[in-house]
């Protein structure tokens, strides 16, 4: 009788969780999901690295094309879009933490908190 209702218990703790972090770890430089499913991670130093830090310092703020190449791509030739599928975003994941078009990129981690069910992003 108590494992019946330590079940319910946690069942219904579960159905209350609602939303999902996203982390960065400069030491290692992985992507977190909630605190324990890394969903990418990027060679030190690489573009990909340099334009994530760059856009995780940088959250919720709409970035011009000409910004990021003084401060990131120094002049080489980068599509938003294909970059950020490069960084290892891609699908209803990439459509719900980027913002972007030709001309601009926004990072906005705070949408993963109003997704549910991560099992459909992948």
């Amino acid at each position: 009788m108590i494992v019946i209702i330590y079940h319910l218990n946690a069942k219904n703790n579960i159905n209350k969780l609602k939303g999902h972090n996203l982390s960065y770890n400069e030491n290692t430089r992985q992507v977190i999901i909630d605190g324990c499913f890394v969903l990418t991670s990027f060679r030190q130093e690489s573009l990909n690295c340099s334009l994530f830090q760059y856009l995780n310092k940088n959250r919720d703020r709409k970035l011009s094309y000409d910004e990021l190449n003084d401060a990131v791509f120094k002049g080489r030739h980068v599509e938003l879009n294909k970059v950020v599928d490069a960084m290892g975003f891609r699908g209803d994941l990439k459509r719900i933490l980027f913002s972007f078009d030709t001309n601009s990129i926004t990072f906005h981690p705070e949408k993963l908190n109003q997704v549910n069910n991560l099992i459909r992003l992948n």
